[in-house]
């Protein structure tokens, strides 16, 4: 998911791949790398920007990796479903809302 914009924080695509199990490739900015690599382990690759030929380079390795490494990342999908499921957000939603009530 190449990113030019210094205005991105997230993604939304990027989540909805992970959400359909497909390991992702994304520039280093903003929120997207703490999409992908989060302490579980990787959802994907990161990739500079604007670098072409190292994000064709990206697309190899993480297609490589993929079937080498194919249940770590279906582990490490299934973590980042978890942190962006529906319940997690409204949850971390309300957290945020009574907190600022409470301010």
């Amino acid at each position: 998911m190449p990113s030019y914009f210094e205005s991105e924080t997230l993604g939304l695509s990027l989540v909805e791949s992970i959400f359909a199990g497909i390991p992702v490739i994304a520039t280093n900015w903003g929120g997207l790398p703490q999409i992908v690599q989060n302490p579980q382990g990787d959802c994907g690759l990161l990739c500079s920007m604007k670098d072409g030929k190292a994000n064709i380079q990206s697309l190899v390795d993480c297609m490589n990796k993929m079937f080498e490494e194919y249940d770590k990342f279906q582990k490490n999908i299934e973590h980042c479903q978890e942190k962006f499921s529906m319940e997690c957000c409204v949850n971390n939603y309300i957290k945020l809302f009574e907190k600022l009530l409470k301010n």
